[in-house]
């Protein structure tokens, strides 16, 4: 589904060393080329070694894996076979079809070696044929580079894509692919957020309270497995932004049921208030509460400082210290995996762009700038989230005159379209679960 809007980006230091395991590809700080890599699918093979009818099957997986692999900014790619003499490594796959089953081998070769650096084998149902080629492009750059790519992963999306003007929540693929509709209420559902293994997802919805006569902002909790909802959270006011703890047991959202919009600490399991995070000070908003990745401190956004600005405290609500100086909004905080990074949304000028910074408040970098929407109007790009390996940024922007998803590299140089239709979507979150 998605499309390549540009390739600018050349890979971090690249070199290949032979060792017990054959070759891999290293990354450091300094930009050179790509690596030449050639793709070789041949046909499907049925049991009786006949092509037919299977084209349908390596057509799949070759755009698939090509996808995957163009989009990790890794590589050229060539899939003509009078370039295969110009590749560092060839990527070959075979693919057997036996029933129901695709069988995959796939190897890896250092230029005209004779011998794979890299061999493996996989088994899937024939309806899983999507899945299995994102397997095989997260193991072969694990293979290359010690760390798997993230397209076996899921996100979560509010969008109207079923109901304009209401919003639903929906899941799907990374790519934009097998999108599955979570909610069906004709709502206004809206900042999803997973639980760090995926089993959960919790959102906001607008109920009726006071007999109906007043809509509350809501905090749900949908059980992936299940397919089932439940409320936890309906104090009078707002209630939004939810953030998993690592363990799952307690959920950070902001409630203004006290008068202030406040950071909380409440059960995921029923919703009771653990702890009150945040206290003001002077009245002061605080909002989108965003854990770390070892559940030890919390990124937020408050007007502390009477404009909004990203700040970093203790997950009890201690130590609390101002990360961005903006002239106007910084908000929408996200995690690196490793816990080294914060990604956010800031208006610095008319318009919302992305940024990550250092934990420390130091290394402040740009990743998105200067796109204009079809009125001539900059657009606002919003709602970051990290990848599970840590390599991409997702966000929306407003370019196409559509709130669409991209993801760039987390220097800024390679962007990527994910959705291309005629919806919006609003606060995309990419799970980390990569399995």
């Amino acid at each position: 589904m998605f499309r390549i809007i540009s390739i600018l980006f050349l890979i971090a230091c690249k070199s290949f060393a032979a060792n017990n395991d054959g070759i891999y590809i290293k990354l450091g700080e300094a930009s050179t080329k790509r690596v030449d890599l050639a793709l070789i699918i041949p046909s499907c093979k049925n049991d009786n070694n006949s092509s037919e009818m299977t084209d349908p099957t390596q057509n799949e997986i070759s755009k698939v894996v090509f996808d995957d692999l163009k989009v990790s900014s890794m590589f050229n790619i060539f899939t003509n076979p009078n370039q295969n003499k110009k590749a560092e490594i060839r990527l070959e796959v075979e693919c057997t079809l036996h029933k129901d089953q695709i069988n995959l081998e796939v190897s890896g070769y250092k230029k005209s070696a004779l011998l794979a650096f890299y061999n493996e084998k996989f088994q899937e149902p024939l309806k899983a044929t999507r899945r299995l080629a994102h397997t095989v492009s997260n193991h072969f750059l694990e293979n290359l580079t010690g760390k798997a790519g993230p397209f076996l992963s899921r996100i979560v999306v509010s969008t109207d894509r079923a109901n304009n003007p209401s919003r639903e929540i929906f899941t799907m693929d990374w790519d934009g692919e097998n999108p599955f509709q979570v909610t069906k209420f004709r709502n206004l559902a809206r900042s999803p957020n997973w639980s760090w293994d995926g089993n959960f997802i919790a959102y906001t919805i607008m109920v009726k309270i006071d007999n109906g006569f007043h809509k509350n902002p809501a905090l749900i909790l949908y059980n992936v497995a299940t397919n089932r909802h439940h409320m936890i959270a309906n104090r009078r006011g707002n209630n939004s932004g939810p953030s998993f703890t690592p363990d799952g047991k307690s959920i950070y959202m902001t409630s203004s049921f006290e008068g202030n919009y406040d950071i909380y600490k409440i059960s995921s399991e029923t919703g009771a208030i653990q702890e009150k995070i945040t206290k003001g000070p002077f009245s002061a908003m605080n909002i989108e509460s965003a854990v770390s990745p070892n559940g030890s401190q919390i990124a937020f956004s408050s007007d502390r400082s009477r404009k909004t600005s990203l700040y970093l405290m203790n997950s009890d609500g201690t130590g609390a210290k101002r990360l961005t100086n903006f002239k106007e909004f910084a908000n929408a905080p996200a995690w690196s995996p490793d816990g080294t990074k914060i990604a956010f949304a800031a208006q610095d000028n008319s318009n919302f762009d992305i940024f990550v910074i250092d934990t420390n408040g130091s290394n402040l970098k740009r990743i998105t700038e200067g796109k204009r929407k079809p009125n001539g109007r900059l657009a606002h790009n919003e709602y970051p989230s990290f990848s599970p390996d840590g390599r991409f940024i997702m966000y929306t922007s407003d370019r196409s005159g559509k709130n669409q998803i991209y993801i760039s590299t987390i220097d800024g140089n390679n962007e990527y379209q994910i959705t291309n239709d005629e919806f919006n979507y609003f606060s995309p979150k990419w799970s980390w679960i990569n399995k």
